[in-house]
């Protein structure tokens, strides 16, 4: 049943950075020495791939490029990954609002990792903790179809449909859907439903789940099949995978375990349980004292309301981006009230103020140009020790500005709110949280800023 997770090792390929660590942080809670690279050909080099190292994430930051852009993108980050991280577990993160170029990034990752046309693709965008479900193949958001929400006003790629199957043009013939209708029946019938899908030539197969014990049940019941698989989903996939894999392989002999092999629903599900993980120390280095800088470059409305309501609890100062985005308007406002005592605590950067004129592509352009510039002359100037990035384009800017190739995924601040540390150049240790921008309620912000005040302030001593 487990032979494909014989090497222990589990790949993870995401379209943007915060998709990439949402999904990390997942197999890092079960205790898996877990990295995300923002430069692929790093995996030549010892420091990132440590010996132990079980889970690699990566980014193709294929997001909001056409599907050409988006295939070869794929192709050329696993051809650099594969030789030197073969790992036969291989997860297709995707967006739980379904953005980006999905069914050609699954096509090329299948031909590229050996699956064949028969090879079953497992597929939910479903993350329940964050209000993402999938009911009847329709993705809802707090129970709001998905097209009637934010995403059906993205910027760069508004999602037109709610359907999951509707990614696909290549594929359609290819897709099926297990029903909550099936989940009620419980394992073997969802079991049953899969064999039955896959024989009639669909084996792309879209799961139903409204909870997080649903997905475990998908999960379970498609690892009884004892075959290999492709895993595409959002972080709510990757924690059912992570914890149902590491309850069986971790139960003792004496634990009850189902007809199929697998250890109860129960002791599953509440290894993924909503018990507040800041309660959970962070291994590594002691903290040390330090601001935290705050750059927030989504234009997700969830985000606006995180700054407002952090602001008002009095937890960080915002200074909103110039109009213009110069980067030097900012950092003189940032030295002036730092070097000047005005500000003793945290502080966040905006730009969700800015009017977006032109087009969307070259604005975004110019807002990551942005807020990698401003992190790059305030973090060196060692005002601030860690750092906490909304937005997948602008946290992998800001990153690759700062010189930082490869990060370390340790702890779930927050569901799908994922807290690590540089791995190299000057800002090794730095403490780093990424969250995409539509994840959290009005207080997240608030509830990483104060984890991360004994938490996550983290240097190289």
């Amino acid at each position: 049943m487990f032979q494909f997770f014989e090497d222990g090792k589990v790949l993870i390929v995401a379209d943007d950075l915060t998709g990439a660590n949402d999904a990390a942080v997942q197999f890092a809670e079960t205790g898996l020495e877990t990295v995300t690279l923002l430069e692929p050909g790093e995996l030549a080099c010892p420091s990132p791939i440590a010996q132990g190292t079980r889970v690699v994430a990566v980014s193709t930051e294929s997001r909001n490029t056409d599907p050409a852009g988006a295939d070869e993108a794929v192709r050329s980050v696993l051809s650099q990954v594969f030789p030197v991280f073969p790992a036969q577990t291989i997860f297709k993160k995707i967006d739980s609002t379904l953005r980006g170029n999905i069914e050609a990034e699954l096509i090329a990752l299948c031909d590229v990792a050996g699956a064949g046309p028969s090879t079953p693709v497992i597929l939910s965008p479903a993350f329940p903790s964050n209000g993402r479900t999938v009911s009847g193949g329709y993705v809802l958001v707090q129970g709001v179809p998905l097209s009637q929400t934010f995403a059906g006003r993205d910027t760069l790629a508004p999602v037109r449909s709610s359907r999951v199957d509707s990614v696909f043009t290549k594929w359609r013939d290819k897709v099926g859907n297990v029903c909550f209708s099936v989940l009620e029946q419980g394992e073997e019938s969802i079991r049953a439903e899969i064999k039955r899908l896959i024989a009639a030539g669909k084996p792309v197969i879209i799961g139903d789940a409204l909870t997080d014990e649903d997905l475990v049940l998908v999960v379970r019941s498609a690892l009884s099949l004892g075959r290999r698989l492709i895993w595409a989903g959002s972080a709510g996939l990757a924690r059912a995978l992570a914890r149902t894999i590491s309850a069986f392989i971790s139960a003792p002999p004496s634990e009850p375990v189902s007809a199929s092999g697998w250890a109860s629903t129960r002791d599953i599900t509440s290894a993924s349980s909503d018990v507040p993980v800041a309660a959970k120390p962070v291994s590594g280095p002691a903290p040390a004292r330090g601001r935290t800088l705050v750059l927030f470059g989504s234009l997700n409305p969830a985000s606006a309301a995180q700054v407002e309501y952090a602001k008002r609890a009095s937890a960080c100062r915002v200074i909103e981006a110039p109009h213009d985005l110069d980067p030097a308007a900012t950092c003189e406002e940032i030295e002036s009230l730092t070097s000047g005592g005005q500000v003793a605590g945290d502080l966040a950067v905006v730009s969700y103020n800015v009017p977006r004129h032109g087009p969307p592509d070259e604005m975004a352009r110019r807002v990551k140009a942005y807020f990698a510039s401003v992190a790059q002359r305030v973090m060196r100037g060692k005002a601030f020790s860690s750092m906490v990035l909304s937005g997948g384009d602008v946290g992998r800017a800001v990153l690759s500005g700062l010189g930082i190739t490869c990060m370390t995924v340790e702890k779930e601040v927050l569901p799908g709110i994922a807290f690590g540390r540089a791995c190299d150049g000057e800002f090794a240790g730095t403490g780093i949280v990424t969250k995409a921008g539509g994840f959290g309620d009005a207080g997240a912000l608030l509830r990483i800023l104060t984890w991360m005040s004994t938490n996550g302030k983290v240097v190289e001593s």
